[in-house]
């Protein structure tokens, strides 16, 4: 990440990159969410420097990535691939062609083997791996567009909410805003789901969640909840409503029913329907 800034601040002194259309990039890199994620001191303005740079690297052909699509930056370049690089900075003939497309389909070919029973899963409920770990692989599946936690930073920085279960998401689907349109939100949540339970399961709760379209489109019940994968994983899902019946939000909690979360479950789910 820090490379790709160094090479765009220099060859935005050498070459006119205004005219570079980056729209595709984001979602043609596996783990693009992950871009800035550890910036110096999280700031904001930084993250963005190097999602930015990022982009404009692999559009220019300089950046080419992982066979996989994902950008995974190792902190130490081998010689060969530091010169390689240099020379593409060089010789705009020597730059590789970006191709979206080509890398959305490998993406998406690369996606289904994190999801629940794929080659590359990883429980997220084994305890014996670390909750950073899992915790990445949520991130790499989803968009950014669903705020859910924990966030990495939150779980590197100690999260702030109370430790439930050994995999336990609250998410919030937000309603009525057209910068963050709910069915991306919506696409994220099935990322989360798909990883977790298998394909049928996750799409009873996606099914239920596609009733709703806007804040006055209210779902058919207020609060419910979903047991999965053998009873092993309750979604449970509420609409916030004001007095006039109208939810901005939906709250979809994802909790493995581990013995820690067993004595607390009367406490959360307490007169909702169930169902399996």
């Amino acid at each position: 990440e820090q490379m790709a800034v160094l090479m765009i601040r220099w060859l935005e002194q050498k070459e006119d990159l205004s005219g570079l259309d980056t729209s595709k990039v984001a979602d043609a890199i596996l783990d693009f969410v992950m871009v800035g994620e550890y910036a110096e001191g999280g700031k904001k303005e930084i993250r963005e420097e190097y999602q930015r740079a990022v982009q404009k690297a692999y559009v220019l052909g300089l950046l080419t990535g992982y066979e996989d699509t994902s950008f995974r930056p190792q902190g130490i370049l081998i010689r060969a691939e530091a010169a390689t690089v240099v020379v593409r900075m060089l010789e705009a003939k020597r730059r590789v062609p970006f191709q979206p497309e080509m890398m959305i389909e490998k993406q998406q070919a690369e996606k289904a083997q994190y999801y629940y029973g794929g080659s590359k899963w990883l429980d997220p409920a084994d305890a014996k791996i670390s909750k950073l770990e899992r915790v990445k692989i949520d991130k790499i599946l989803t968009s950014g567009a669903l705020d859910y936690s924990p966030y990495i930073h939150a779980i590197v920085q100690r999260n702030s909410y109370p430790d439930m279960s050994v995999d336990d998401i609250r998410s919030s689907i937000k309603y009525g805003r057209p910068e963050n349109p709910y069915q991306a939100q919506l696409a994220d949540l099935e990322q989360l789901l798909l990883r977790r339970v298998s394909k049928a399961d996750t799409e009873k709760v996606i099914q239920f969640l596609s009733r709703k379209t806007s804040p006055t489109t209210n779902l058919e019940v207020a609060g419910i909840g979903f047991m999965l994968r053998n009873d092993e994983y309750l979604v449970q899902i509420r609409e916030n409503t004001d007095l006039e019946n109208i939810a901005y939000s939906v709250m979809v909690n994802i909790i493995y029913r581990d013995d820690k979360w067993k004595p607390l479950e009367k406490l959360y789910i307490q007169e909702i329907p169930i169902r399996h």
